[in-house]
């Protein structure tokens, strides 16, 4: 076989020109993902096998798949020693966000605007239509979405929040954190390991802490004035 002109193309995750003998795999995949859009139970698919036997590209492929179909994908690696919500946040905001970086409320509204007039062409709303309409959109989520959150935590957890959001939007340093609530860092470790695992915060990168949900800050700082 010329080496150049072999089609097989060793290394994890490089496709194949053709996936021969997965066609009854990928239908499987084509039907789970078909029945999730209609709103229908379906099983989900787990792929074993050894080393080298094509998992990875399957996996790509798969994705492929499903965005074709509309859906949003990413690739999460799971880690030993990391919890499910660890696992999945980062990749559930790269999501949420990659469209458009929602920063306030009213940035909320206006995307709602943008998508509700690509339906139905041109809308005349004012200037208060929508502080109002970002209004009401706060207080359900201060009484609902946000509150239920906020109760599931510790006072102390609540008090390292509330520190975590005084410093503004975005990560911040575990450190400075510490600092705001006039404590050493290695003490509030704890703390901050148990609010990942409930899912409040997550580590954007090593020693770096961040709210998982949107406006959390602006919400502890309104709880908890």
């Amino acid at each position: 076989m010329d080496r150049v002109k072999n089609p097989y193309v060793p290394g994890a995750g490089t496709p194949p020109p053709e996936l021969a003998g997965r066609a009854a795999i990928l239908e499987e995949a084509n039907v789970a993902l078909s029945r999730v859009r209609a709103a229908r139970p379906s099983q989900s698919l787990i792929l074993v096998g050894l080393r080298g036997v094509g998992k990875t590209v399957l996996l790509v492929r798969m994705r492929e798949m499903a965005e074709e179909n509309g859906y949003r994908a990413v690739s999460v690696e799971a880690h030993e020693g990391k919890s499910l919500a660890a696992l999945l946040t980062p990749g559930l905001r790269q999501i949420l966000f990659s469209l458009d970086r929602i920063e306030n409320a009213k940035d909320m509204a206006k995307l709602g605007l943008r998508v509700l007039k690509s339906f139905v062409g041109s809308l005349s709303i004012r200037i208060n239509d929508v502080e109002r309409a970002s209004e009401n959109a706060i207080r359900i989520l201060d009484e609902s979405f946000f509150r239920v959150r906020f109760d599931r935590c510790t006072p102390s957890e609540k008090r390292y929040m509330r520190a975590l959001a005084e410093l503004g939007g975005g990560s911040h340093r575990s450190g400075d954190i510490a600092d705001a609530l006039g404590v050493k860092v290695t003490s509030v470790g704890p703390t901050r390991s148990t609010l990942i695992k409930k899912g409040m915060i997550y580590s954007p990168q090593h020693g770096d802490t961040a709210f998982t949900v949107p406006l959390f800050d602006s919400y502890m700082r309104r709880v908890m004035p």
